[in-house]
């Protein structure tokens, strides 16, 4: 904040702190002006300066103020700073003696004050370390676009290392600054911020350094040293870089020089804020560093948000007084014919004259522009690869530079074209990745597939995805319709959504100008429009061949062009997405799947007939039917027809696949196989209303007769009854195979007084030798105690009664009873009830 720069330190403390005091006497290190670094390259044979800042944090004018340094175990140089420090001010000490013996290796410096009469002497030291590294040279001309360099990882910690290589250093964190310099490539990872493409190639494939925003990096200084450039040939040495500055939270790029002496801060102007979405240039004179070796410093900061990305790339240092060096760019490296490709002059020096030259020479230049502007706008009429010369001129002399097979023409594949993902990895001739958030993505997996056999095919895992409204593309390369007749896009997709709350969508959208733009959506679906099963909360893939659907969608409209299709995940944080079998086709080659069944008809009865499956596909395909594992047969790879027995009931899938030289299609039918009826159920009773439930196998109709002359077709009806009786309640069952019926006595007793008119125990079976089941009506009384009496009026067993489905019931095990006869006595309240049964032998 006062204007002084200087390296973070590790503080010699003494354990003792100071807080809202004021002392008349207190001299304290701020801060190590020089060396400026942690890291420090051997470049240099002079001296090491150390420079100190040094604050009066007393309330009293100091003067003449003792200050001391050792390096490593050398001797303690002494000094004295013989002016006034008023209080509060902050000044710089540039000691006389200066460090000589600079070996490779860790070092230490220590620097302190010894001010008389110190009040405080906790903050008058500070201890640094100090890196003396092996120096990399590099001479004029000198070019560096990072393209060699190892990339590093942006979804990491702020002060992870990047290591960087041909003498390029970042500084230590934590001791210099605070974070580093990243190696990247295509778009850094938070929207909005940061370029999508290096400066270099204009491509993803390029490379560049940042400094990330995100990870909570806001308000962090980054330090990025370059090699020692010798300048002891050049006449006007001129550095120049690209730089990238996109983002409403946007820092600081400043550039600093270090010439074995001194440090040089802010070489040329600082950038701060904002710089649009263009990468732009700077260059910077260094002629007043003729016949010196030097160091460039970036000094980046980060903003006070995440979008505050940071790029630089392109490093240049050449003499102005030679002749240029040529160097371009194009918009796009691989065009359909007769699209326009903008050519961008990246030439270093200052060139006056420009003439561009392409192999071979079928090309035509547009917009007004020629061989010999420096921007040319070219349209290449002809299929092949071209190469590109640039010659630029000054007036010290003419440079050429020549790539070969730079611009690749064609209209695009030919169909077919497809992929079935059969790689453990994606193909990136085929396909090119958009992953702006470096986040989930597209990626392969071994899953099930259409056909209900293992395969391959690629995913977005939107289960463990929360980024919900993000955006994951998939981009097919160019494909040729120029000549098509009647061209098909094909392919196989398998979803299933979280819940109605978490749901992901899919967008197939093509591009009808060789990649250009893609403005023409030719599929959407989202949620349960796209969701092939039911909603899964577990992390879900396909297990059956049913559980995928195939998207057969005609591109006849753009018969004439050069097409490409782009596949776009959109997040909602449901669960996964597949994709598979991925085709462009004429619609009259590919095999068309058929499945017919006679009888016509979905349902059938167990051993009723046989079933007839036929297909009406081309004999000269191969075929795969899959009638389920308990069918006979259960598959057969013959043409048909086939005749199927079905021996268990059960819900079967039955599928079909035609395949040929192209692909397979798919066909499928349901059906059903059911048995007889057989008619069940229970009841409960509360109040006198009966609540009845179904426990019927294979029904289809249900007619329920409650006894007293009502009825219901419902499956679980409840029923009220007016009065007091014995009621039978019945219920039919009834189904394509047949009918069942099943009824249930039912008594209702409301009160102790209809007891004895309506009151019964039932037992069965009766006589027995193991178990015997008692059965009472349920009436309104809580308490009800049940004895088992012998013959002898000994009562041999007691227990409670509890109701259960609308009656009291008892079962019990009499296996341990003499032989003979028993009574089963009822208490209900004051009245008692008795059955008879007898106990035979075991």
């Amino acid at each position: 904040k006062n204007g002084l720069l200087g390296r973070r330190s590790i503080a010699v403390s003494d354990g003792v702190g100071l807080l809202n005091c004021d002392l008349d006497t207190d001299i304290s290190i701020h801060s190590l002006a020089r060396p400026a670094n942690a890291i420090l390259q051997n470049c240099f044979q002079y001296p090491l300066t150390v420079s100190i800042n040094i604050t009066n944090s007393g309330t009293a004018l100091q003067s003449n103020i003792p200050v001391s340094y050792q390096f490593d175990n050398q001797p303690v140089v002494n000094e004295i700073y013989n002016n006034s420090i008023p209080p509060t001010v902050t000044v710089n000490y540039i000691f006389n003696t200066k460090i000589t013996n600079t070996n490779i290796g860790l070092h230490e410096l220590k620097v302190w004050t010894t001010a008389l009469n110190d009040q405080a002497n906790f903050n008058d030291s500070m201890s640094f370390s100090l890196e003396i590294i092996p120096s990399t040279s590099a001479n004029i001309p000198y070019f560096q676009n990072f393209d060699n360099f190892d990339e590093c990882s942006a979804n990491q910690e702020c002060d992870a290392h990047c290591p960087l290589s041909s003498g390029w250093h970042n500084d230590a964190n934590h001791l210099s600054d605070d974070t580093d310099w990243i190696v990247y490539r295509g778009s850094t990872p938070s929207f909005g911020t940061g370029p999508d493409v290096d400066q270099n190639t204009n491509s993803d494939e390029g490379k560049y350094l940042f400094l990330e925003g995100s990870q909570g990096c806001t308000d962090k200084e980054a330090y990025l040293l370059s090699p020692c450039f010798e300048l002891t040939s050049a006449t006007q040495p001129i550095f120049s870089f690209w730089y990238h500055m996109k983002g409403e939270d946007m820092g600081q790029l400043h550039v600093d020089l270090f010439d074995g002496e001194n440090w040089f801060y802010n070489i040329t102007l600082t950038l701060s804020g904002e710089q649009g979405d263009d990468w732009q240039k700077i260059e910077i004179d260094l002629t007043a560093f003729v016949n010196k070796t030097v160091i460039i410093r970036f000094r980046g900061t980060t903003g006070d948000g995440y979008l505050t990305d940071i790029a630089i790339d392109n490093i240049a240092l050449v003499d102005a007084h030679a002749s240029p060096y040529p160097y371009f760019k194009a918009n796009h490296l691989a065009v359909c014919p007769n699209k326009e490709v903008h050519f961008i002059d990246n030439s270093i020096n200052t060139p006056t004259s420009w003439f561009w030259k392409f192999t071979p020479n079928t090309v035509t230049f547009v917009n007004g522009t020629s061989a010999t502007d420096a921007y040319p706008i070219v349209l290449f009429e002809e299929e092949g690869t071209y190469d590109v010369t640039l010659m630029t001129s000054n007036n010290y002399g003419t440079t050429q530079l020549k790539k070969e097979n730079y611009i690749s023409v064609s209209k695009g594949k030919s169909i077919p074209f497809g992929d079935d993902f059969s790689d453990s990895f994606l193909d990136l001739e085929k396909w090119k990745l958009r992953n702006d958030d470096h986040a989930t993505t597209w990626e392969n997996i071994s899953t099930i597939g259409r056909d209900g056999f293992s395969t391959e095919a690629i995913f977005v895992n939107n289960h463990s995805y929360n980024a919900v409204g993000e955006k994951e593309e998939l981009q097919s390369t160019v494909i040729d319709l120029t000549e098509a007749t009647q061209p098909f896009l094909r392919f196989d997709w398998a979803y299933a959504s979280f819940d109605d709350s978490f749901e992901d969508g899919l967008q197939v959208i093509l591009s009808s100008d060789c990649g250009e733009y893609f403005e023409h959506i030719i599929f959407e679906k989202n949620g349960d429009d796209l969701a092939t099963v039911p909603s899964q909360t577990t992390s879900w893939f396909p297990q059956k061949s049913y559980e995928w659907k195939t998207a057969k969608i005609d591109l006849s409209d753009f018969i004439g062009s050069s097409v490409a299709i782009r596949f776009v995940n959109i997040n909602g944080f449901g669960n996964n997405l597949f994709l598979d079998n991925f085709l462009v086709y004429e619609y009259q080659n590919f095999p068309k799947a058929t499945l017919f069944s006679y009888p016509e008809a979905s349902t059938f009865c167990l051993g009723e007939e046989a079933l007839t499956f036929i297909s009406t596909s081309s004999s000269e395909n191969e075929f795969f039917w899959n009638f389920g594992a308990s069918a006979i047969p259960s598959s057969s790879q013959e043409y048909g027809p086939h005749v199927v027995i079905f021996e268990t009931t059960g819900t079967y899938h039955i599928s079909l696949r035609v395949k040929n030289e192209w692909g397979y299609d798919m066909a499928e039918t349901t059906i059903h196989i059911i048995d007889d009826p057989v008619a069940d159920f229970d009841y409960s009773l509360n109040n006198n209303q009966i609540t009845f439930t179904n426990h019927s196998s294979f029904g289809e109709t249900f007619l329920w007769d409650f006894g007293d002359g009502t009825t219901s077709t419902l499956e679980n009806p409840s029923h009220q009854y007016s009065s007091n009786n014995v009621y039978t309640a019945k219920l039919t069952v009834s189904n394509t195979c047949g009918k069942d019926a099943t009824q249930q006595i039912i008594t209702i007793v409301t009160s102790l007084e209809d007891l004895e008119n309506n009151f019964f125990i039932h037992a069965f079976p009766n006589p027995t030798n193991d178990f015997i089941l008692f059965e009472m009506p349920f009436v309104n009384e809580p308490n009800i105690s049940f004895d088992i009496i012998d013959a002898r009026g000994i009562v041999v067993a007691q227990y409670d009664l509890k109701e259960n489905n609308g009656r009291f019931s008892r079962q019990l095990d009499v296996s341990v009873l003499s032989q003979g006869m028993y009574f089963a006595r009822v208490q209900v309240g004051e009245h008692f009830f008795v059955k008879r049964f007898v106990k035979t032998l075991n």
